[in-house]
């Protein structure tokens, strides 16, 4: 059985020039949105993340503040203006036209006080629609990627989009895209894709899930493999030692200061106090790759004193075995994965729902 993830379909991307900023940028649009005849279009939208529900697309401005995440729509003159938040990975506008037949990217441009900001003439083009489907049980993502061109000083298209189906269609301009499949933590090969202009739409067939440990809810976990553990012997921490009781992991960056935070450090720590503690164990898993500071310990409540730490060998971190670094899984007494996310209440959700009925723990 699959764990079930929202389907959405994300086209990613980043700077040509090293790592993408990291701080959000403040832009003014102000412009015009013309056919290719140079005709105003009205109510084109423009969004840098998008989604498919229901039959209707639906946009969103990210990183802009909570009232103001509505797409940018041209008015009846073609004219298009509001301010844009642009996110830290600098991801550009992707707008269509109210039918979704023609589409553009709008990119910023620098002002001569360095500032940033959207002026120049949209011209939307015929889009060429890519579809594909996700072999899976469970809703997918799909990521897209321009790719490298060490002579285009903009940035790479990158943009996230949203789908409640597993079959996809995207109108997207002419171009050549990377495009892969991901269904929760697990992926599929990624492929090259060439969307003519032109074309009406191309069929990029259908992407196999290479599935992680962790998507794999009522199957076994693997075993994991340590250099150490603290406050149990090494031979007691391997997974099978704790069949027999439901087992809770969580994992993150344990012993360094101010992580984990400590919203979920007191909500370890009051798992001391339920009513069945001694019917599941509780046990950290330590996913750091950095070492404590030397003079900072880690955040009160202090769990890591008293609750068995345990470090995995080199190579042998959380993300490589299971597929992720941060989440709190829940295991039945056989090894059978329960639950797998980043809340600590649903992954004890899922271990007292195992719980023998009537009996409290001593």
């Amino acid at each position: 059985m699959l764990r079930a993830q929202l389907l959405s379909l994300h086209v990613l991307g980043c700077l040509v020039t090293g790592m993408p900023a990291q701080r959000t940028t403040d832009i003014t649009v102000d412009t015009i949105v013309v056919d290719g005849n140079g005709q105003p279009v009205a109510g084109a939208e423009f969004a840098d993340m998008w989604s498919h529900a229901g039959g209707r697309w639906q946009g969103q401005l990210c990183c802009s503040p909570a009232d103001a995440k509505e797409p940018l729509r041209s008015d009846a003159e073609g004219r298009l203006r509001g301010q844009w938040t642009m996110d830290p990975f600098d991801r550009p506008l992707l707008g269509w036209s109210a039918d979704r037949l023609s589409c553009a990217i709008a990119r910023p441009t620098a002002n001569a006080d360095h500032s940033l900001s959207v002026r120049e003439p949209i011209v939307l083009r015929p889009a060429v629609v890519l579809r594909g489907e996700v072999k899976a049980s469970g809703p997918v993502s799909v990521q897209v990627i321009e790719p490298y061109r060490p002579t285009d000083v903009r940035c790479r298209f990158m943009m996230g989009f949203g789908f409640d189906a597993p079959r996809f269609a995207l109108p997207l301009p002419p171009g050549h895209y990377e495009v892969s499949a991901r269904a929760g933590l697990s992926g599929a090969r990624p492929r090259t894709i060439v969307l003519p202009a032109g074309r009406a739409e191309v069929d990029a067939g259908s992407f196999t899930i290479q599935w992680q440990p962790f998507d794999l809810v009522g199957e076994v976990l693997p075993d994991w493999e340590l250099a150490a553990a603290d406050n149990l012997p090494l031979a007691q921490a391997t997974l099978p030692s704790f069949r027999g009781k439901p087992l809770l992991v969580v994992f993150d960056e344990w012993g360094r200061s101010r992580s984990p935070n400590q919203e979920l450090r007191r909500g370890v720590a009051d798992l001391a106090r339920h009513a069945r503690r001694s019917e599941f164990a509780v046990v950290l898993f330590d996913t750091s790759t950095r070492g404590p500071w030397p003079d900072q310990p880690p955040d009160e409540p202090v769990v890591e004193r008293v609750l068995p730490v345990l470090r995995p060998a080199m190579g042998k971190n959380a993300d490589a075995l299971y597929g992720s670094n941060w989440a709190v899984v829940a295991v039945d007494a056989d090894g059978r994965l329960l639950h797998c996310g980043r809340g600590l209440a649903e992954a004890l959700a899922a271990i007292e729902r195992v719980l023998p009925a009537g009996e409290k723990g001593k």
